[in-house]
């Protein structure tokens, strides 16, 4: 992407790949493997990492590719590390809990599925250089839900908790409400 001749304060170019691939290790368990890369100029807006989701999650615009700065690493503040480069790794082990199926009649709000997710992750946002000086890792689990309201509106709710393991890490609770994508 590119800012050159828009008006605004980061004229700069921004390049990144966004690997995600997804491995079915059962009936239903899966392992999911992330890499992202990227790189901007110095005159485009730095990368932030930190927190619990990506710049967008749970909005209309979680899947408009351009503008995304903000990346989620757990067990860190968000916005903690930045930089004109960034990366993260991901592991996570994904497996079903329960299918209830079941909505209340009364009132129309139902659960589709419940399910688990362990994961491990590392990242770095640095200025100068092909590799970091240092990657900060963490870990942590997650309970997930979909629902669905009115029979037509489908989202899903999440609470996790994640432990940074580096320098600057921190023990984070967090909750989530993001609608399909």
């Amino acid at each position: 992407e590119t800012g050159l001749g828009l008006p605004g304060d980061f004229p700069g170019n921004a390049y990144r790949l966004d690997w995600r691939e997804f491995i079915r290790t059962g009936k239903e368990v899966s392992l999911s493997l992330r890499y992202t890369e990227a790189y901007s100029t110095s005159d485009a807006r730095p990368f932030y990492l930190g927190g619990s989701s990506d710049t967008g999650t749970g909005t209309l615009l979680q899947n408009f590719v351009f503008g995304q700065r903000g990346f989620a690493l757990h067990g860190y503040r968000s916005g903690q590390f930045i930089g004109h480069r960034m990366r993260i790794e991901g592991l996570a082990w994904n497996v079903p809990i329960a299918h209830p199926e079941r909505a209340f009649v009364t009132v129309p709000f139902g659960l589709h599925q419940l399910y688990g997710r362990v994961f491990v992750e590392r990242g770095a946002a640095w200025d100068r250089g092909g590799t970091p000086q240092r990657y900060y890792n963490s870990y942590g689990l997650e309970l997930d839900a979909d629902l669905n309201l009115l029979y037509i509106i489908n989202f899903n709710f999440g609470v996790g908790v994640a432990q940074g393991t580096s320098p600057g890490g921190e023990t984070q609770a967090y909750a989530r409400l993001t609608l399909p994508y």
